[in-house]
């Protein structure tokens, strides 16, 4: 018998009946003759009180079961529910964590998408973050590096278009040059004359001279264009930076009969990287000589407006903007194609006649610089690129 269940005291007094009710027994059992009615009657007392004590101890272990069932139950449930919460409460702490680094991650994302490229910071401990920075900041590393190259490429193959005309340009003032020499040869030879004109050798040396500077500033303006320097921001005097891309550009578009309406302002200036600046005049230039075929006008403007002016263009940061647009009375371009002209390597150019390159470069860098670029067109009659970006005060330090 278990004592818990009854207790020390019963459990003696239930195995001292049970002694005495075997005893009895056995004494009934060898002496049959001589039991008295007394006697039997104790005999059957003491089997009802066993009787009734084990019922007692059934009754009491089931009791003390399903107590301990009970308890059980009671004390898997609260396992269970300690270990859901628990769970929901270490599940809350990695997802606080991994929703806060995720939400620094797409914070550097969208700055990322609208400055351009730039490594991550993100001052996050975790493995798994780190790890994703770091080949993030692999991959920006590698973009950036093979977009220089694409633009130095494409820079490259757009003065591989002008050198024919760049030639013919600098030909012009070296048989100036070369004449004037010769006349002054010619004359210095001459035995018959005793005196010279001290005006026209004057007048001479100094067409000589300007034809020299002339070539000089090609010469400057194409090794600016095609060298790979550093990003770099200098003052820039607008009406010169496109005087200067006309030098080049015009001199590919001879073979066609193109008019050049200039509308800048002289006193237009900015703050820019000037050969990223000069590539975007660059490529838009060479994109409206190519969209006429014989003859036709291309207009440039530049102006300065208010952002409030500009509906369409939230996105644009800065109070003042500078609007640059080239417009051309060329093919156009079909209205299924405008929506695709800035995607890479898209052309409607003959194989071999452009990279595709061009347009993507010159949206790229504008939006490097903050600014936007639209487009608008009617097949047939004209084609006009609009620039649009912060404009940058010049340092009064610089500017002086």
């Amino acid at each position: 018998l278990s004592v818990g269940i009854i207790g020390k005291r019963r459990t003696h007094k239930f195995e001292t009946s049970l002694e005495k009710y075997h005893n009895l027994l056995n004494y009934i059992i060898e002496n049959k003759n001589l039991v008295s009615k007394k006697q039997k009657a104790e005999v059957r007392k003491l089997g009802k009180q066993m009787i009734l004590t084990v019922e007692n101890i059934n009754r009491m272990e089931y009791a003390s079961f399903h107590k301990g069932y009970a308890l059980s139950f009671r004390v898997y449930m609260a396992s269970i529910l300690i270990i859901l919460l628990t769970g929901f409460y270490i599940i809350l702490r990695l997802s606080r964590t991994v929703i806060g680094s995720l939400s620094t991650v797409e914070k550097n994302m969208n700055k990322f998408v609208k400055t351009g490229y730039h490594k991550l910071d993100l001052n996050i401990q975790e493995r798994e973050i780190v790890s994703l920075q770091n080949a993030f900041n692999r991959m920006i590393v590698s973009l950036d590096r093979n977009k220089k190259r694409l633009v130095q490429s494409e820079k490259l193959a757009a003065l591989g278009t002008l050198l024919s005309g760049i030639a013919h340009e600098l030909n012009n003032p070296i048989s100036n040059i070369s004449l004037t020499c010769q006349v002054l040869l010619s004359e210095l030879n001459d035995k018959n004359r005793d005196s010279f004109d001290e005006t026209e050798i004057k007048s001479s040396l100094k067409m000589i001279d300007d034809e020299t500077i002339r070539a000089r500033n090609i010469i400057k303006t194409l090794l600016d264009y095609s060298r790979d320097k550093p990003s770099q921001k200098v003052c820039i005097n607008l009406a010169t930076l496109i005087s200067d891309v006309l030098v080049l550009c015009r001199a590919s578009g001879k073979s066609k009969n193109i008019d050049y309406l200039i509308k800048i302002d002289p006193d237009i200036k900015t703050y820019a990287d000037k050969q990223r600046l000069q590539m975007v005049c660059m490529n838009l230039l060479l994109n409206s000589q190519d969209a006429i075929e014989k003859q036709g006008k291309i207009n440039i403007q530049a102006k300065i407006i208010e952002e409030d002016s500009v509906n369409t263009h939230e996105e644009v940061e800065g109070e003042l903007l500078l609007e640059l647009s080239f417009r051309d009375d060329g093919a156009g371009i079909p209205g299924e194609n405008l929506d695709r002209i800035f995607d890479p390597f898209f052309s409607t150019k003959m194989t071999g006649d452009g990279t595709g390159l061009g347009l993507f470069i010159t949206h790229e860098i504008i939006a490097e610089e903050g600014g936007t670029i639209e487009v608008e067109s009617e097949e047939g009659k004209y084609t006009e690129f609009t620039v649009r970006f912060p404009l940058c005060q010049v340092p009064v330090e610089i500017e002086e």
